[in-house]
């Protein structure tokens, strides 16, 4: 006989609002975990979650008496009991960000919120799934690991990207998405898990980063939702993004951009946007899009946003040492 899942035996607490229980053991969890907040606090709590003092107090008290959190005067921690259920809501948010970025259409700015939505109502049967429809995915698309269907959860590593010194040269382990203003503009710029970014100078209100080809200015705000490690690496891939040709150069094809996903991702591979496809500009409109590439002997029209997910290496192509 299958072992219930876990995450069956925590949501019947009839004392218990699960919206917020959850919400609170999320933000418990994330204190905690990430290891660089201060501890969690009753005022914490009551402002993340947007509820006055009195009535979070009422919700962390119910809490307590159902075994979840730990209560120290302001100070609220979790229990092992508590710990467990919020690895179970994080499995569940991630794992159904994951669905969203490889098997919908929805635009990555949205899959957080919709996560947020789901993981309150998702089942545990239908969380253990999906994680076997996925593939039992280690991470999620911004790089932050998945628990396991018993909460077991890796070590949190690395530094903030603007905590690395001037010269270093990083790799991409996690892209933050809240607020989700500064994590469209990380979108936008295409950052994503597996990068390599090399810092060019720490200015007064921004980052200079070198990615894939590309040099990107970033606010202080975004740079800090950016989590990276320390290479070995001493000098940069020579590459650049396809929609830096000109018309008549050519290229070759060295990959897509990890934030190039879903139905997206494929199109573009469908397209033969694969390495080490050669690739040349056709024709460039007056207007600037779209542009038409040849690839693979297919006259193919892309707009510059889709030409720039795609990392190229020419002759020409320089890497920043």
């Amino acid at each position: 006989m299958t072992e219930p899942s876990p995450l069956s035996q925590y949501r019947s607490a009839p004392s218990l609002d699960r919206v917020w229980t959850e919400d609170t053991l999320k933000y418990l969890h994330e204190c905690e975990y990430e290891g660089e907040r201060q501890p969690a606090t009753v005022e914490g709590v009551a402002g993340v979650l947007n509820r006055s003092i009195n009535e979070t107090v009422e919700q962390l008290k119910r809490m307590r008496q159902a075994g979840l959190v730990t209560l120290q005067g302001s100070g609220v921690g979790m229990t092992d009991e508590g710990r467990n259920y919020a690895r179970q809501v994080i499995r569940a948010h991630r794992l159904y960000e994951t669905y969203l970025a490889r098997m919908t259409e929805e635009r990555p700015a949205r899959w957080h919120r919709k996560a947020d939505e789901a993981e309150h109502h998702i089942s545990a049967e239908d969380v253990d799934a999906l994680s076997q429809q996925l593939g039992h995915p280690r991470y999620d698309p911004h790089g932050d690991p998945i628990p396991t269907r018993t909460g077991e959860l890796p070590v949190l590593t690395g530094m903030a990207l603007d905590a690395a010194p001037d010269g270093a040269i990083v790799r991409v382990t996690h892209v933050g998405d809240e607020p989700e203003a500064l994590g469209q503009a990380l979108v936008d710029l295409g950052l994503a898990p597996g990068m390599l970014v090399k810092i060019l100078a720490h200015e007064p209100d921004q980052l200079l980063v070198w990615v894939e080809g590309r040099e990107c200015r970033l606010d202080p705000a975004a740079a800090a939702l950016v989590r990276v490690v320390e290479t070995d690496c001493q000098k940069l891939p020579r590459v650049a993004r396809l929609s830096s040709l000109n018309e008549g150069q050519s290229a070759t094809v060295v990959r897509l951009l990890a934030s190039c996903t879903g139905s997206e991702r494929t199109r573009m591979l469908d397209l033969g946007f694969v390495p080490p496809s050669h690739v040349s500009v056709e024709l460039k409109s007056p207007m600037g899009s779209p542009i038409a590439y040849r690839v693979r002997n297919t006259l193919v029209a892309l707009r510059p946003e889709q030409a720039d997910q795609v990392v190229i290496e020419t002759p020409a192509a320089e890497a920043r040492s």
